[in-house]
């Protein structure tokens, strides 16, 4: 897969981050590329339970609608812990 197309899958990510992943990823920066990795891992599965629960297009967007403000309090919420 591209650079340029998994960025449109992490848009949200990236824009609720401080730092541009596919940037640091470009000047090598291996941790960036674990966490754009991680991130679309983890958003993957949980859209793939959702098929896997029904394959009704309303439970893939009520999964996809709780699922990424989750995605992005927890991201938040690591980065906070850091800091400290």
């Amino acid at each position: 897969m591209s650079t340029e197309k998994s960025q449109c899958s992490t848009v949200c990510d990236q824009a609720y981050t401080k730092f541009d992943d596919a940037e640091a990823i470009q000047k090598n920066n291996v941790a960036s590329g674990i966490h754009w990795g991680l991130s679309l891992c983890s958003l993957g599965l949980i859209l793939s339970r959702s098929i896997y629960l029904s394959q009704s297009l309303v439970v893939f967007v009520v999964w996809f609608c709780t699922a990424i403000p989750m995605l992005l309090a927890v991201n938040k919420g690591v980065q906070v812990c850091l800091r400290h």
